[in-house]
């Protein structure tokens, strides 16, 4: 896993709504290409620096963003696309890490689902994309007192994995969650697009937001 002190700047400012954030997209999608560098061969590939990195390197800075969508009911939107191939291709190996943190999830998973615009999962079944919702805790990144999610689109070349969308546990959903990593791992599977949004929304006392990374 690539070091945090690697050349890349700790901060991008960039000009927003005529204040200067510290956090852009493209810090986000640099610090994802960091990561997934840093996972090849001779490379770092303790799980729990890779966890260390992933948490503080990129899910706290983008659910942290003042560059958030606003959308209805109280829920906020961070999204990054990627669209370049050699990007698209690094991207796969932080697509297997956020499987790997769904498979310990202790809250909902969705596969074949998105989170719309009012933080809500509904079901997203189209044949050439993967999806993926993962719930994210305060302490492993996201927003106190709030249900924060990853989810993350895929859009490959050809058919997805995940046959049909599904909720539950990272337990119940291994065999499509396993389906869904040996595309990600195959590298004559081609994606053509990719996103990763950082969802967040009013608590609702129904949704279980844990989930454990370290495991």
């Amino acid at each position: 896993m690539a070091d945090a002190s690697a050349t890349i700047e700790p901060e991008v400012a960039i000009k927003a709504d005529n204040k200067t954030e510290a956090v852009s997209r493209e810090y986000i999608k640099q610090r994802l290409m960091a990561f997934a560098e840093g996972v090849g061969p001779g490379k770092i590939t303790n799980p729990l620096d890779q966890t260390r990195f992933m948490v503080k390197e990129v899910l706290q800075p983008a659910f942290g963003s003042k560059l958030v969508e606003k959308s209805i009911e109280g829920a906020s939107i961070f999204g990054v696309e990627v669209r370049e191939q050699v990007e698209l291709e690094k991207f796969k190996n932080c697509a297997v890490f956020f499987v790997k943190m769904a498979r310990t999830s202790e809250g909902t998973v969705a596969v074949d689902c998105l989170v719309d615009v009012a933080g809500k999962i509904i079901d997203y079944p189209q044949n050439n994309t993967d999806s993926i919702v993962i719930p994210v805790n305060e302490q492993n990144g996201g927003k106190n007192g709030r249900d924060n999610y990853i989810n993350i689109i895929l859009f490959w070349e050809g058919q997805g994995a995940v046959a049909s969308p599904k909720q539950g546990s990272g337990d119940s959903l291994t065999k499509d969650l396993n389906a869904l990593k040996e595309r990600l791992e195959n590298r004559n599977s081609k994606l053509l697009l990719a996103s990763i949004n950082f969802m967040s929304r009013q608590k609702t006392p129904s949704v279980k937001t844990g989930s454990s990374l370290d495991a």
